[in-house]
């Protein structure tokens, strides 16, 4: 599905005119969206909710910020070594969101801001199902994730939340800022 949408996008582009590879390109991400969308209506709060998974693992803001209080961003997104050439992020990898109660993955909130951004999260995701690795590709607490991490980091280089303390920073957008900047992301099952 995701590979003929990439292919009928390139096409109508270069059609159109424009380059095929940006065609390819916006059609995969397209396709990728749509399938995931599709995905997400299979979310019922239950104990097959995706946004609840790894719970058995997670612990508090509050615990998570303890631990990581005195650590600079750098120390915490390499704390586990590296996977694949990227950040293997920190090992208190799972923390419960405080405001809607679902699981966050702090290795996606926190490695969005190493140079990747909302977007290529999405890329990510896609190469993930590409490669067949259907359990990680189009994970809705992937996504999730990657959205809180890219609206904070947003938040913070726009100096709004800028103090030494990159844990303390994430622990006070998620208490103030988070229902207002992620109203979609802030729905009670």
């Amino acid at each position: 599905m995701i590979a003929t949408g990439g292919l009928s996008g390139g096409i109508s582009v270069h059609v159109s005119g424009g380059s095929f590879w940006a065609g390819v390109r916006q059609g995969v991400i397209s396709s990728g969206l749509n399938h995931a969308m599709h995905m997400r209506g299979r979310s019922g709060g239950g104990p097959d909710d995706p946004l609840e998974k790894h719970r058995d693992k997670a612990i508090s803001l509050k615990e998570w910020v303890n631990e990581y209080k005195n650590k600079t961003y750098w120390e915490i997104i390499t704390e586990r070594g590296w996977i694949q050439g990227q950040p293997a992020g920190p090992s208190k990898r799972y923390v419960i969101n405080p405001i809607d109660g679902k699981v966050m993955d702090m290795r996606h909130v926190t490695v969005v801001r190493y140079g990747y951004g909302r977007t290529s999260g999405k890329l990510i995701e896609h190469i993930q199902y590409a490669l067949r690795q259907y359990g990680s590709a189009y994970d809705l607490q992937d996504y999730y994730s990657n959205n809180i991490g890219h609206t904070f980091h947003l938040t913070r280089s726009f100096h709004m939340l800028s103090s030494d303390s990159w844990a303390a920073d994430f622990k006070r957008f998620i208490r103030t800022d988070y229902k207002e900047l992620i109203p979609y992301l802030y729905k009670k099952q």
